[in-house]
């Protein structure tokens, strides 16, 4: 198996489907799952930093991150 270069834990986003689906989670859909997910996150932080940044701010906030979701979205 090739090494993973994504951040994000790999078993509680099995965890998290499985309980959202009930449904076995295959070893590919977790992987892709993290993909995914760590692709999202990655689009998110870095519209949250500008917006931190336009603010003349040095702390990312809570806030940040929500406005950049809705961005993104």
């Amino acid at each position: 198996m090739a090494k993973r270069k994504n951040m994000l834990p790999f078993t509680p986003i099995g965890e998290f489907m499985h309980e959202k689906s009930q449904l076995r989670i295959g070893t590919d859909a977790k992987i892709e799952a993290e993909a995914v997910l760590d692709e999202l996150c990655e689009k998110i932080v870095s519209q949250a930093v500008l917006i931190c940044e336009h603010s003349k701010r040095s702390t990312l906030n809570g806030e940040d991150i929500k406005l950049a979701y809705k961005q993104i979205k």
